[in-house]
């Protein structure tokens, strides 16, 4: 049985756990449970390899269109079918839909199980637009027509972040305290150069970084960037400034699951200057209590046609005219639907074992790794906020591997008897299935073990005001965008049609943002509406 110690050094490293092991002792196992059983389900497609192609019952409808897939993108290309009158069906493995955008519920209240927030979108960034128009996020346009106009109660409220940083807090992400005028002078040339990047457009007035990324230059000059790692390009263009260093290194963690040695370039860059509006500055941040699954939620109830949960895709296959999808119960029972179009809204290592002939199609489009996360949600007693200065959105700790915590109620008004904290950590290791096989390692009273440890750090008597600790171990959390990547995904063949399968996933962008899967789902709810003869104007374009 592995010690406190050596589980606390092996998350959060030596100091930190010297430090977690003078300050106190373990705590009384906390009420919790780990939540990711419905997710492990997902193993059997790997593990038991293709199942064979089943007779579908003589009473099996015909649809038009199959997703597989409830996440973001298959959300979206379901509504977008299902807007132009297709009879549509999407299985979701998972109780819920949403995938890494799903949200949950506990006596804190709403609180998001992945992503928690999108960026302020650019007015080129149709089909973003219109969504959050439709939540009544966005509410017009500035006077020059080159800016959104948001609803002021969607923007993240004051304070927005802060940095335990030296024994103390401070407003922001970069730590401030004791930096040299040096230091401050890296920092502002290091924005000086976003800003540039952030105005660059190509000779068809494209910009150069953008989310989603369906509008973005593919300049070979900005491509470049994706042969070097973000490290390499910090020593090239002269920033030694260890405090902008671990600033990016934790931009790199926070987005990609990557130490900032091996994220590229463009992907490292792309986070700051995507997230920049036409004036150079920092786009507005939109969050919610259960972060980006409320826009799961409106994208579920928009859409037409029937979503089965708990229901596992595990071959897609055609016969004549039609496609045969096999599909599991939780019981392990399984039956055949059919289908006119299957969308596979999953990734391209899970596509590949379902369908014959996909992966030898895209042999030349290496699938991309996932790196592992564990989010936990804690149900805390409000007098933990009352012993501080009032808790921000987002809540890093300097000295950590971990990414910190949101505070779930920030933007909420109504008193409630709990708070509810969502604690992030990203395994970075450039191992992905040693750090899977770590990270399923891990019990729930363990990881507990480690989210009290770390945040003790910053609050000192935080065992005091926790009341419960749920977790969940996320093992292919998000596309890893290490160098290479994004050039293979501008030239690779795996976004086409394959007879008559249609793929749609965030990984095809080589970024995991809510953007991206959101337009690759659009993208493939047309091509099906197309295949099948229904013209329509493209949400994309349009």
């Amino acid at each position: 049985m592995t010690s406190r110690r050596d589980l606390l050094q092996l998350f959060l490293g030596a100091p930190l756990a010297l430090a977690a092991c003078k300050r106190s002792g373990s705590t009384p196992r906390i009420e919790g449970e780990l939540v990711d059983e419905e997710l492990l389900r997902g193993h059997r497609v790997r593990d038991e390899g293709r199942v064979p192609l089943l007779e579908p019952s003589t009473d099996e409808p015909l649809y038009d269109a199959i997703v597989i897939g409830g996440g973001v993108a298959g959300l979206a290309a379901r509504e977008r079918m299902g807007r132009e009158g297709l009879s549509v069906l999407l299985v979701e493995a998972d109780s819920v839909v949403g995938g890494t955008a799903k949200g949950g519920q506990n006596a804190g209240g709403a609180h998001p199980w992945g992503a928690h927030y999108v960026t302020a979108p650019l007015v080129e960034a149709k089909p973003i637009v219109r969504l959050l128009e439709e939540l009544g996020v966005i509410v017009g346009r500035s006077e020059d027509g080159r800016d959104v106009v948001l609803a002021e109660e969607a923007v993240v409220r004051a304070p927005e972040e802060r940095l335990f940083h030296l024994g103390r807090w401070e407003e922001g992400l970069y730590p401030r305290a004791g930096a040299s005028a040096e230091d401050l002078a890296e920092l502002e040339r290091f924005r000086a150069h976003v800003r540039l990047l952030a105005a660059r457009r190509d000779a068809q007035g494209r910009r150069a970084f953008i989310a989603p990324l369906h509008y973005a230059s593919r300049d070979a000059e900005v491509l470049e960037l994706d042969r070097v790692t973000m490290g390499t390009w910090l020593d090239r263009e002269g920033y030694r400034s260890a405090r902008l260093r671990w600033l990016v290194d934790y931009a790199c963690r926070d987005d990609f699951g990557l130490r900032v040695e091996h994220t590229s370039a463009w992907a490292a860059l792309f986070y700051f200057a995507a997230r920049s509006g036409p004036d150079g500055e920092p786009r507005a941040v939109i969050p919610w209590p259960e972060g980006n699954a409320r826009l799961v939620t409106h994208l579920a109830r928009k859409g037409r046609g029937s979503i089965e949960h708990g229901v596992l895709g595990r071959r897609v296959g055609e016969v004549g005219e039609e496609c045969r999808v096999v599909v599991e119960d939780r019981q392990g029972s399984r039956r055949t639907r059919r289908a006119r179009r299957v969308v596979l809204a999953v990734p391209a290592y899970v596509a590949r074992r379902m369908v014959d002939g996909l992966a030898e199609r895209d042999a030349g489009f290496e699938a991309p790794s996932y790196g592992s996360w564990v989010v936990a949600n804690l149900v805390v007693d409000p007098a933990f906020a009352r012993q501080e200065a009032p808790l921000a959105w987002d809540n890093v700790l300097h000295r950590s591997p971990s990414l910190g915590y949101v505070n779930a109620r920030h933007q909420v008004d109504e008193r409630a008897p709990a708070l509810a904290l969502t604690h992030y950590y990203a395994l970075c290791d450039t191992d992905p299935k040693a750090v899977r096989e770590k990270l399923l390692a891990v019990d729930h009273t363990s990881w507990s073990e480690v989210v009290l440890s770390d945040l003790e750090a910053a609050h000192p008597r935080i065992r005091e005001h926790v009341r419960r600790i749920d977790v969940l171990r996320w093992g292919h959390a998000m596309v890893r965008p290490v160098p290479g990547l994004r050039a293979r995904c501008a030239e690779a063949s795996a976004a086409r049609p394959f007879g008559r399968v249609h793929v749609a996933h965030s990984e095809l962008s080589g970024v995991a943002l809510f953007e991206e899967a959101y337009v690759h789902g659009l993208r493939a709810g047309e091509e099906v509406l197309a295949a099948l003869g229904r013209h329509a104007p493209s949400d994309l374009d349009a």
